[in-house]
C-alpha cells in the first residue's frame, strides 16, 4: 500500500511543480510585458515632457518681448502724460485770458 501512495504523491509533486513552473513562466511574462509598458510610457512621456518644455520657451520668450514692449509703452504714456498736463495748463491760461478779454469787452 505504501507503494501505490508513492507514485501517486510523486505524481501530485510532479503536477504541483509543473504548475509552479507555468506560474513562474506566466509572471516573468507578465514582467516582461510591464517592463516593455513602463518603456513606452516613459519614452512618449519623455517626448511629451520635451514638447511641454520647449513650448514654454518660447512662451517665457514672448512673455519676456511683451514685457519690454510693455515698459516701452509705459514710458510713452508717462510722456503723454507730462505733455496733457502742459496743455491743460496751456488751455487754463488761455481760458484765462479768453475771460479777461471778456470782461474788458463787455
Amino acid at each position: 500500500m505504501a507503494r501505490r501512495q508513492a507514485p501517486a504523491r510523486q505524481a501530485i509533486l510532479e503536477r504541483i511543480g509543473s504548475q509552479n513552473r507555468m506560474t513562474i513562466e506566466a509572471v516573468e511574462l507578465s514582467r516582461t510585458v510591464m517592463d516593455e509598458r513602463f518603456q513606452s510610457l516613459e519614452s512618449r512621456l519623455d517626448a511629451r515632457f520635451g514638447n511641454l518644455e520647449s513650448a514654454v520657451k518660447v512662451m517665457r520668450g514672448s512673455i519676456d518681448r511683451l514685457d519690454g514692449r510693455m515698459d516701452g509703452l509705459e514710458g510713452r504714456m508717462g510722456g503723454l502724460d507730462g505733455r496733457m498736463a502742459r496743455l491743460d495748463g496751456r488751455m487754463a491760461r488761455l481760458d484765462d485770458r479768453m475771460a479777461a478779454l471778456e470782461k474788458r469787452t463787455t
